[in-house]
């Protein structure tokens, strides 16, 4: 047998032992075997999707719906050293729930390309917590964006997960004092205008300004002002499909340019250390 085939096979006969292990599928080592961890629901794209996603990677992919909440978690991935695991909310609608399925394989798609490795801050930081969750704010920011614009190549609507995004930054925003963020240590205002940017980033200029308008009062001018210097800055940028490397330097370039620089490190897709 030729070796390109032979370790396409045993990839198949892998999955296949995994998700029998998991309890998950019928007992055959078939290609088809393990495509019915995708509920039937999601629309024929989604489900082609899901076969190009788990073509990408030797570890099966088991998709897992929870019921929608108003809460803000939409979906997310977790690689396993034996899975992938997708949770994705379901039963908004047909539209919601396949760009939100589609959006989390597009992640695993693009991971496996090198798109993105994540980050750490750095050892002996005092805001290990808060900094954690901007190095994911990071890691997915240009990711995000570049997904979107696939989903709309393939007739998926990334605005149906954008609009409820947008509700619940709203929403948030709404508990919070007028000016409160403003107090808020350096570090907090930064990750804040990062996470700002990159909600931004994904969704027409009008959108943009009801949210930064419906935001200031609580967020105060100066962390709008940050998002708007970022976005001048960033203006016309974004990943492309076929450019690994460039959308990993694009990252340490808004991780610089948001003041996080020496704080946060990026971990290199191709040589997987933190920089």
């Amino acid at each position: 047998m030729e070796p390109h085939k032979d370790r396409a096979n045993f990839g198949r006969i892998h999955r296949a032992v995994l998700l029998l292990a998991l309890g998950l599928v019928c007992a055959s080592a078939l290609p088809d075997c393990w495509s019915s961890t995708i509920p039937s629901t999601y629309s024929k794209s989604v489900q082609g999707l899901f076969k190009e996603a788990q073509a990408t990677d030797a570890r099966p992919i088991i998709v897992k719906t929870i019921p929608s909440s108003p809460g803000f978690l939409q979906g997310h991935t977790n690689g396993e050293a034996d899975r992938i695991e997708i949770t994705v909310m379901a039963g908004v609608s047909r539209d919601y729930d396949d760009a939100l399925l589609a959006h989390e394989l597009f992640h695993v798609i693009l991971n496996s390309r090198g798109f993105a490795d994540g980050g750490a801050p750095v050892t002996g930081t005092t805001d290990f917590d808060l900094l954690n969750k901007v190095v994911n704010n990071l890691n997915s920011c240009f990711s995000d964006e570049l997904i979107d614009r696939e989903m709309v190549n393939r007739g998926l609507k990334p605005k149906r997960l954008l609009d409820k995004e947008v509700a619940w930054t709203l929403q948030r925003a709404s508990a919070y004092e007028r000016n409160e963020v403003e107090s808020w240590p350096e570090m907090g205002k930064k990750g804040q205008a990062v996470r700002l940017f990159c909600l931004a980033k994904r969704i027409p200029e009008q959108s943009r300004r009801k949210v930064e308008n419906r935001m200031k009062p609580a967020l105060g001018s100066s962390i709008v002002d940050r998002e708007k210097k970022l976005m001048t800055r960033f203006k016309g940028r974004s990943c492309q499909i076929d450019q690994t490397e460039e959308c990993y330097q694009l990252t340490l370039q808004l991780r610089d340019a948001a003041g996080l620089k020496g704080v946060i490190h990026m971990r290199n897709p191709k040589t997987h250390a933190l920089e």
